[in-house]
């Protein structure tokens, strides 16, 4: 009796695929290889219509303007060197 008022309880076997969940699974079965170091890489399933990301230049630099400002900060230089260290490891894994 429930069953009808719920639009989420069809049939998906007989229910057929999208042009979008075709080129999707299209883009699973030929696109995923594993790399050298073991991982899988998957392309991203992009629309057609992406023309891209937009620059974020304008912010990147703004933060690290801010960063190095609170660098400076006499009270601040624990943080500094928390932060640096931290950079450190992750620059030296890569």
């Amino acid at each position: 009796m429930f069953k009808l008022d719920f639009s989420d309880n069809r049939d998906t076997r007989t229910q057929g695929l999208s042009k979008e969940d075709r080129r999707f699974l299209n883009l699973a079965e030929t696109g995923i290889h594993r790399c050298d170091d073991g991982h899988y890489e998957f392309p991203l399933p992009l629309k057609a219509s992406f023309r891209g990301l937009l620059s974020n230049r304008r912010g990147a630099v703004r933060r690290t303007f801010y960063l190095k400002r609170r660098f400076a900060l006499p009270n601040n230089q624990e943080f500094k060197e928390e932060f640096m260290n931290f950079m450190k490891k992750m620059i030296d894994n890569g």
